[in-house]
């Protein structure tokens, strides 16, 4: 019942994340900045391709600092109103990280509006 991240280690101490599974998230969305696995921590570092594409009940979704690349059409075709990103330099973007999703606003630390602009984020 409801949803669960899969990750997949890309490194002896990385992971990101790959899908959801179920129906899909509604409300708020965490991806977290680590997770633990049979006694091993490891950084939440990526999202990977089309791993939340058609999540239409979520609200919010929340990055943290860890994330360093959204891969190509991530959160396409999705609705949510807001989206936090934690992160002081923005995560790379692949293509489509966004496609054909609602307008939603974008939160990021005081300061790096302009980093995430020239990054090609919807700010």
């Amino acid at each position: 019942e409801g949803a669960a991240i899969t990750y997949q280690s890309t490194s002896s101490n990385t992971v990101k994340v790959v899908s959801s599974s179920g129906e899909g998230y509604s409300g708020v969305l965490t991806i977290p900045n680590k997770v633990e696995y049979d006694g091993v921590e490891y950084t939440v570092t990526s999202i990977g391709s089309n791993a939340f594409i058609y999540h239409e009940k979520l609200t919010t979704v929340t990055l943290h600092d860890t994330l360093e690349n959204i891969e190509d059409g991530a959160f396409s075709c999705c609705k949510f109103d807001k989206m936090v990103v934690d992160c002081q330099t923005p995560p790379e973007l692949g293509q489509g990280v966004f496609d054909n999703s609602m307008e939603f606003e974008l939160v990021v630390p005081s300061g790096t509006e302009d980093a995430y602009k020239a990054a090609g984020w919807p700010i």
